[in-house]
């Protein structure tokens, strides 16, 4: 063996390291990756919680919206992607599913996120663009848990921010491309 030939293995080695290093993972308030496929509430900063309800007088599709209420957690959601990966980084194109949505409901029991004006749930679309989120933390001084915002990102180098604004009912929902800050934190369903 030449000394070439170990100069690039530890070359290489150093690279991959480093590189592993970059990647930053999204938390949950225990400080612990959050896994792909594993169940989490996402928690409002401001309080409340993310649940699924109708627009008006249509039934179909369900929308999130930001549940004011002190009681309940809400329901949980799930992240997914068409990578192999274990652990939810930021940065990173993925797919947001509730975990559950409502027996009582005819919709589709089908419940990923879809960006539209609102967020609504439904089965994967056709355009897959029309699923793809990503998570970026917010720094925030002198806060321990770690937020995050969700953005829409219909493909890698466009993304708008996911806030919450009022519908023409008054229910606050999920609303792709709005200025309010909405973060949240992720928190384990055990």
């Amino acid at each position: 063996m030449t000394p070439m030939f170990y100069f690039l293995v530890a070359l290489t080695t150093v690279l991959a390291v480093a590189a592993q290093d970059q990647v930053k993972f999204v938390l949950d308030s225990n400080r612990f990756p959050v896994e792909y496929n594993q169940s989490y509430y996402a928690v409002p900063r401001l309080g409340g919680s993310l649940n699924l309800s109708s627009r008006g007088d249509k039934q179909c599709p369900l929308y999130v919206q930001r549940q004011i209420s002190l009681l309940g957690k809400g329901i949980p959601i799930k992240f997914s992607t068409t990578i192999d990966a274990y652990h939810v980084p930021q940065h990173e194109s993925l797919y947001i599913e509730m975990d559950t949505v409502p027996t009582n409901s005819s919709c589709s029991q089908e419940s990923y996120w879809w960006a539209d004006r609102f967020v609504a749930v439904g089965p994967k679309q056709q355009d897959l663009s029309k699923n793809s989120f990503q998570i970026v933390e917010q720094f925030l001084p002198g806060v321990w848990d770690h937020y995050y915002h969700i953005y829409y990102c219909p493909t890698s180098d466009s993304c708008k921010n996911v806030g919450v604004t009022l519908d023409e009912f008054g229910t606050p929902r999920l609303t792709v491309g709005t200025f309010e800050i909405f973060s949240v934190k992720f928190v384990r369903n055990d």
